[in-house]
């Protein structure tokens, strides 16, 4: 594909054919009714070595353990919250809902305030995400002790790989000026 071929960042289906556009509202949106793809996709066409490895990516992150959906959802808005990153924060509120996340958490974490109502995997995935972000590393020793009771050993390193994950799609994304589709 060429860089003719896809003017802006609105190219069309050409290497994901199967792509169709979602039916109703438990579903974000990836293509335009031109069938031209919006968000990460967009990009990634432009850097065609990196397509499947991280779609692949994405993939064996939906597999890892000990994380369960609504932390991970947490992980990832908190992520996007801090980044700025409209197009993740628009398609991950709709998974957050989806995963049980209610419409005035997600409003709270997109304004960078931890919801008091999140349940406690949820809530030391918040705290975690946040100190990540916002000091040197390594996590501090008493985040880490309570990320392991809440989640197990597994379920916290499943969080930092999200984290560090939606870091490098915010930056990718907020670098090319990937924005939220209009509704």
């Amino acid at each position: 594909m060429t860089t003719s071929e896809c003017l802006h960042f609105h190219c069309t289906p050409q290497l994901y054919p199967q792509a169709t556009l979602p039916s109703d509202q438990s579903r974000f949106r990836y293509l335009l009714p031109n069938q031209a793809f919006i968000g990460a996709v967009q990009p990634i066409i432009y850097t065609p070595t990196l397509a499947q490895p991280l779609q692949m990516l994405g993939q064996q992150l939906s597999l890892l353990q000990g994380l369960p959906e609504v932390a991970r959802e947490t992980a990832i808005l908190t992520t996007s919250t801090l980044y700025r990153s409209p197009y993740i924060q628009y398609a991950h509120t709709v998974l957050a809902k989806n995963a049980g996340l209610t419409d005035a958490q997600i409003a709270l974490i997109k304004e960078g305030v931890r919801p008091k109502s999140l349940d406690d995997a949820s809530s030391i995935t918040y705290d975690i995400t946040i100190e990540i972000h916002n000091r040197n590393f390594p996590l501090s020793e008493e985040l880490w002790l309570e990320g392991v009771r809440a989640l197990g050993r597994e379920g916290v390193l499943s969080l930092l790989h999200y984290i560090g994950h939606f870091s490098h799609l915010s930056i990718v994304l907020n670098g090319c000026g990937i924005e939220a589709p209009s509704v």
